[in-house]
């Protein structure tokens, strides 16, 4: 299966790269009231509040519009957001609910945007995207803009050094070191996606993996899912449990 690309396809543009997340507070970004709430929390969670401030991320704990969330090397957390929208944010990641806007009978003013600063997460996208603007739902990320088409996908942001990518399967031309290559790894469980760069617009059916270096690379198709079905938790049929498939607590089950 071919990736396809496009120049010209209109997108929401995509911004620069991510500065910190200094940045992100002196930006302004913050929108009042509840987005989601953690339905799911191992080890420690946290969040980075727009005025600086931090607070511990426990289950059913509300996240907010500007809120930053950071996950421990051992943690694992699991939101639902207003719309649906169920993210999972894998151990040592940062994730800042940059914009989200739900209302039932408003469609035209859906918005959830999100920003991947660090490590990884997976969706299974809601509503918002589904109905009123198509491309409402975007996550940002250094290498490109992801927009969704109905959609359950995972994104892995490997940094130098590794940070928890050791264990991805990728072709030889993507090791280095003994490790993967940085940059963008990402895999369609269902659904469709589309990523925005500087070289143009690509979509990722279900069932494609690729790679992204950077914002003026084009993505790499992959032969397979490099491992991203483990990185994070399975969205169990069963209300409240969830499952671990991470390597701090391999085959573990939490039932709430």
């Amino acid at each position: 299966m071919r990736l396809a690309w496009s120049a010209t396809k209109p997108a929401v543009s995509p911004r620069a790269a991510v500065l910190g997340l200094a940045l992100w507070l002196m930006a302004g970004l913050a929108l009042a009231g509840e987005a989601a709430v953690a339905t799911s929390v191992v080890g420690a969670v946290s969040i980075l509040k727009p005025d600086g401030s931090t607070r511990v991320l426990a289950k059913d704990s509300k996240v907010e519009a500007g809120d930053v969330v950071l996950t421990s090397k051992a943690g694992v957390v699991r939101l639902k957001f207003t719309d649906d929208t169920q993210i999972t944010l894998r151990p040592n990641s940062r994730v800042a609910i940059t914009r989200y806007g739900y209302e039932v009978d408003a469609p035209d003013k859906d918005e959830a945007k999100f920003n991947l600063v660090k490590g990884g997460l997976r969706v299974v996208s809601g509503l918002v995207g589904k109905r009123g603007n198509k491309d409402a739902h975007q996550t940002e990320t250094v290498a490109s803009t992801i927009g969704i088409r109905g959609t359950d996908y995972a994104l892995l942001w490997c940094q130098e050094g590794g940070d928890g990518c050791a264990s991805l399967g990728v072709p030889v031309e993507l090791q280095g070191g003994g490790q993967p290559v940085p940059g963008l790894y990402l895999t369609v469980f269902d659904g469709a996606i589309y990523a925005v760069n500087e070289v143009g617009s690509t979509d990722f059916p279900a069932g494609l993996s690729a790679y992204v270096r950077n914002r003026a690379s084009r993505p790499i198709e992959l032969p397979r899912d490099p491992g991203l079905i483990r990185e994070f938790q399975s969205f169990d049929s069963r209300p409240g449990v969830m499952v671990l498939s991470n390597p701090a607590a391999p085959g573990a089950c939490l039932v709430h």
